[in-house]
């Protein structure tokens, strides 16, 4: 079993979620993504998404 917990998929609907998890580290490599940058973006994410706005709104 691998060491990472991400990588590409060739799916363009997860690999977005994965490059937007990249994004939000700063990580080139979703390989290189670790346990406690996934905490830091669920925090991130939940203080921000309320405030992001919505298409049509």
């Amino acid at each position: 079993m691998s060491e990472y917990i991400y990588r590409f998929t060739g799916n363009p609907f997860v690999d977005a979620g994965i490059a937007a998890l990249c994004a939000i580290t700063k990580k080139n490599d979703p390989k290189a993504i670790t346990k406690d940058d996934l905490r830091e973006s669920i925090n991130f994410i939940s203080n921000h998404y309320p405030n992001w706005r919505k298409l049509g709104n």
